[in-house]
């Protein structure tokens, strides 16, 4: 189809450029894939500490699982954006689900430590996927709709935690005989799940693109970069990654600050995420089943937030503001947790600290979708999502040591002194009609008709 002036491939470039019309049976679809998928991550959650002890790792131990699975994160989530552009979204989503779920099999017959690492690492590989699935939501919305579409996502962390971690919690049984195993193989059922009911009713998300032509990706055609992609259905050989590829993406500064925050918030939110059950279990000794039951709670607030309330609070609040709001009301509540000695206070402390995670993430997506060039949104989301992960690394170990050596307490409040820096550097976050009134081309145009 060409357009009024015969351009077929302008033409073509216009329908890629748009996003497809929002779908709410193709979102539900999604939602209930990742929701899936997303149970059996939360069945692993309270866990996961009570398993490393048991195979003899420290405190700073712990961390390290939570920090390798991240690491893989980092490996992996940009190539598979990368890919997805390639390929689409739905054949990486189906990898991901099948890979968990083998991962989970693996985790529950490791008779070793070092065979529990080699398995979470496995798993952090295979749940890499979450860039992929904000791509796919930016795919069927539009800007207007993003922050809403984004909700969805973490409308279904919120219910993955607020069943998963129950779940896990009563299959591991008594604090004094706890049965890892069994939460460990429905935790792979699930995934297994979720790989079905994705195969048979997730549609892709981009049928228009030549699944040949990804000039967005960190990998990048060799020969159409040599013949400039002209033919959209040809695959050359794959060169590796690219550093110039990541300036590219970074070279908006609205971007490059975004990620900045993301990586600020995000390791000081994980790396306490990491050793809240450690705390918990020394603080009040318990045991699976009630931090299941609490994690379950954290699940409620953030399905509650991001799935009801996100979308009204886009339309009565701008976005950057609520990025700055919901960072600020993590900070406090961290702030608050170490001088918590009953569970009413510890609800309380965590709630501030759920509540404000569950409004600042949807913003910073959609902030970072709109700020990115529509061709580029894939790749964006997924090395924003790599610096969440490099992130997710640092803090746990961070968090982990200073728990060792200088006691809990110090793991909340150093989180708190970096939800601080975020909130100031989030305070230069512009709205993206702000950045399109100040861009190049909006100032250029301006002048031409003040001299025309």
């Amino acid at each position: 189809m060409t357009n009024p002036t015969g351009d077929t491939r302008s033409a073509q470039t216009d329908q890629r450029s748009t996003p497809q019309p929002t779908s709410s049976r193709t979102l539900l679809l999604l939602f209930l894939s990742v929701f899936v998928d997303l149970i059996g991550f939360g069945v692993i959650a309270p866990l996961l500490p009570f398993i490393a002890e048991r195979f003899g790792a420290s405190p700073l131990g712990v961390t390290l699982l939570f920090s390798l699975y991240s690491l893989m994160q980092l490996i992996f989530t940009p190539l598979w954006g990368s890919l997805s552009d390639r390929v689409g979204r739905r054949p990486i989503l189906l990898l991901c689900y099948l890979g968990s779920a083998i991962a989970y099999v693996f985790f529950a017959i490791a008779p070793t430590l070092w065979l529990v690492f080699a398995a979470r690492g496995l798993a952090g590989m295979m749940g890499s996927s979450i860039a992929v699935t904000k791509a796919y939501i930016a795919d069927v919305t539009t800007p207007e709709n993003r922050a809403k579409g984004m909700g969805i996502i973490g409308a279904a962390f919120g219910c993955g935690f607020m069943i998963g971690p129950a779940l896990g919690g009563v299959l591991a049984g008594s604090a004094d005989n706890p049965n890892f195993q069994l939460p460990l193989l429905v935790a792979a059922g699930l995934s297994l799940a979720a790989f079905t009911f994705a195969l048979i009713a997730l549609p892709e998300s981009l049928p228009h693109v030549a699944k040949g032509k990804a000039a967005s990706g960190l990998f990048q055609d060799e020969a159409g970069d040599k013949a400039g992609n002209a033919s959209n259905g040809a695959v050359g050989n794959r060169q590796p990654f690219r550093l110039s590829t990541l300036t590219q993406v970074l070279a908006p500064g609205q971007v490059r600050r975004l990620i900045s925050i993301l990586f600020i918030f995000s390791m000081g939110t994980i790396g306490v995420q990491s050793v809240l059950v450690l705390w918990c279990e020394r603080q009040f000794q318990w045991g699976p089943r009630p931090l299941g039951f609490l994690f379950m709670f954290y699940g409620l607030i953030a399905a509650t937030i991001q799935g009801g309330l996100t979308g009204k609070l886009t339309k009565r609040f701008r976005e950057n503001k609520l990025l700055t709001s919901g960072i600020a009301l993590q900070g406090f509540g961290l702030f608050l947790v170490p001088f918590s000695t009953t569970l009413g206070l510890l609800m309380a402390s965590t709630s501030m600290w759920i509540i404000g995670e569950a409004i600042c993430r949807p913003a910073i997506n959609s902030l970072l979708s709109q700020s990115a060039p529509p061709e580029r949104q894939g790749i964006t989301l997924g090395v924003a999502q790599s610096f969440t992960s490099l992130s997710s690394i640092c803090g746990p170990i961070v968090a982990g040591t200073i728990f060792t050596f200088y006691g809990g307490m110090w793991s909340f409040w150093t989180s708190t002194g970096l939800m601080g820096v975020a909130v100031m550097l989030s305070l230069a976050v512009k709205r993206p009609r702000q950045l399109q009134a100040t861009s190049p081309q909006a100032i250029l145009g301006r002048e031409k008709e003040r001299w025309e």
